[in-house]
């Protein structure tokens, strides 16, 4: 690897021989270009054991990084048998990255992403425990990020007069606090809790509403992102600008750039911000005609 190179780095262990030899182990990714591509490398590392060295494990780091070892370095922190897993919270309101967050997780932990909507659980807590524990008993097999999507309605503050809800909120708890593995759960309602999670959430991310400025880079990533697919692309930074002050979040101007290109490319003509615009104003019209009826 040269000097140059950025090494992302992964997991590290100690391997001890029955020989005697000691040596550190670690794994990572880099990029890697084969004389005609680039692309993703995975190289391991041995580096020998010398005098005065600490244990990967032992050094200040995001937890996510050392999650295949942080069973063990848990041992004497948490209770044995309770608490093994690495739980995230993400908050938010819709379209503003927090799927994408998930998404990013599974990449750097090398692991599949299984993606489920709290709906799909049920509603009853019957349904809801036997749902789960199937989810996380496939996700633990599988060694996936698993992503629980709208959480809220397990999430939520639990009441004296709200008997199915407070069950709810307890299976899920408890669920969560024996699995031994990596889920992350998205909400928009953050401040209604309940501050039982507290105490099991490992990390925990906001996410504000976008700002002009968000959304004008957005625009600028979407159209690049598709440029290359329509024969000609037609922008300047007014353009943008005017697009920008839409109140759209991230999803809907992926959704909208998407669309607009399919119908360009079809009709191989110029994709412009005034296609773009009459495209949008159709939506809010077809919006306001179901509102009326």
């Amino acid at each position: 690897m040269k000097e140059s190179q950025a090494y992302l780095f992964f997991s590290g262990e100690y391997v001890e021989t029955m020989m005697g030899e000691k040596w550190y182990q670690i794994e990572g990714k880099m990029l890697h270009h084969d004389g005609d591509s680039f692309g993703w490398g995975f190289p391991t590392f041995k580096i020998p054991h010398f005098t005065g060295t600490k244990k990967i494990t032992s050094l200040a780091s995001f937890p996510l990084d050392y999650h295949s070892g942080k069973q063990q370095i848990q041992e004497n922190l948490v209770e044995r048998g309770r608490s093994r897993g690495l739980i995230g919270l993400l908050s938010g309101p819709p379209g503003v990255g927090k799927t994408l967050t998930a998404e990013v997780v599974a990449e750097l932990s090398r692991r599949p992403l299984h993606v489920i909507s709290a709906g799909e659980l049920g509603t009853t807590v019957d349904k809801v425990d036997s749902q789960l524990g199937m989810v996380l008993d496939i996700t633990r097999r599988w060694g996936c990020v698993l992503l629980i999507d709208e959480a809220d309605v397990f999430l939520f503050k639990r009441g004296e007069a709200q008997v199915e809800r407070n069950g709810l909120v307890s299976v899920f708890l408890r669920r969560l606090e024996y699995f031994q593995g990596i889920v992350i759960l998205t909400t928009n309602r953050r401040k209604d809790i309940d501050r039982a999670f507290n105490s099991r959430i490992h990390f925990r991310f906001h996410y504000p509403a976008l700002s002009e400025a968000d959304r004008l880079r957005i625009w600028q990533e979407m159209l690049i992102n598709v440029a290359a697919l329509v024969d000609k692309l037609q922008f300047s930074d007014a353009d943008l600008g005017s697009l920008a002050k839409r109140p759209m979040n991230g999803r809907e101007i992926k959704n909208a750039v998407s669309s607009v290109a399919s119908i360009v490319r079809a009709n191989k003509e110029t994709l412009t911000v005034e296609v773009i615009k009459e495209m949008l104003q159709s939506l809010v019209d077809d919006v306001e005609s179901d509102d009326e009826d």
